[in-house]
């Protein structure tokens, strides 16, 4: 996630990310700054497919490390409609001409953007829009209720395919771009010229 409070832009610092040891990630961010410790940390573990009845997913100590993860973590696709990026270069780093790294681009209404190889089929990573964290713990405590959305929109791509092989190397630009959906009323351009 992106938080408001970060200097940093690029998404994978550790001041971005929604781990137990981002401090950046708050009670008070999270919706409840009254909310113990071990509170925090399982809903941030959650937030990540850890498995809430797994004790050290819910402690408050960070290096406990959380591996027990739910069976299925992952937050169903009502409306988004995916969309594709080809990269230019290939697994290994080479130029490719005939097997670009392809990544596939939804929301899911846990309010996660995921992007995912599409050679491999797995998750290379995920965003979470600040505007959810809060809505972390109605999301933990309704795993069978009534449907809850906190993203749903369909993402777009804007390149700037400066020359027209339809592939993103080093001077072209790719920019995702998704709103909310019923999940809110933010709008997001994130760019995502480099894999």
């Amino acid at each position: 996630t992106h938080l408001s409070s970060s200097v940093s832009t690029d998404l994978t610092a550790a001041s971005n990310a929604v781990a137990e040891t981002n401090t950046a990630i708050t009670k008070t961010v999270l919706g409840d700054g009254a909310m113990t410790d071990e509170a925090r940390a399982g809903l941030l573990n959650f937030a990540r497919g850890g498995d809430p009845a797994s004790a050290a997913c819910n402690d408050a100590d960070p290096s406990t490390v959380c591996t027990a993860w739910r069976l299925w973590p992952h937050g169903d696709v009502l409306h988004s409609t995916p969309t594709t990026l080809a990269y230019e270069k290939d697994a290994d780093g080479a130029p490719s001409t005939v097997d670009p790294v392809v990544y596939l681009f939804y929301l899911s209404n846990d309010g996660v953007l995921h992007a995912v190889d599409t050679a491999t089929g797995v998750e290379q990573w995920a965003f979470m829009p600040e505007e959810n964290l809060p809505r972390l713990q109605e999301m933990k405590v309704n795993a069978v209720g009534e449907h809850l959305i906190a993203a749903d929109g369909s993402p777009r791509i804007y390149v700037v395919d400066v020359d027209g092989d339809g592939r993103i190397p080093s001077g072209d630009k790719a920019y995702l771009l998704f709103g909310m959906r019923r999940g809110g009323r933010a709008i997001y351009a994130l760019d995502i010229s480099e894999r």
